[in-house]
């Protein structure tokens, strides 16, 4: 079965970074009402034209790390159905 972007839900997002430079994005993801996963990535950055390229998350920073370290209890309630939708 090929994938399907309408199939494909964003249950909750945080930013790490700045939102109006480069940041990186960390999601919770549900295919098809599916299993929720973590996704990191993508990198999001503002190219020479001012529009939004976007690269692999890759390897992360230690503030990075930090701050990935301190969302981690609300992403574990989002994978566990204890928090509310965001949206």
């Amino acid at each position: 079965m090929a994938f399907n972007k309408a199939l494909d839900r964003e249950v909750r997002g945080w930013v790490i970074g700045n939102p109006d430079d480069k940041h990186l994005r960390i999601s919770v993801m549900q295919y098809n009402g599916g299993e929720m996963k973590l996704q990191i990535g993508p990198r999001v950055y503002k190219r020479g034209n001012g529009a939004d390229g976007f690269a692999k998350a890759g390897r992360l920073t230690l503030n990075e790390v930090k701050a990935l370290t301190d969302i981690t209890p609300e992403i574990e309630g989002v994978l566990a159905g204890n928090a509310i939708e965001w949206r």
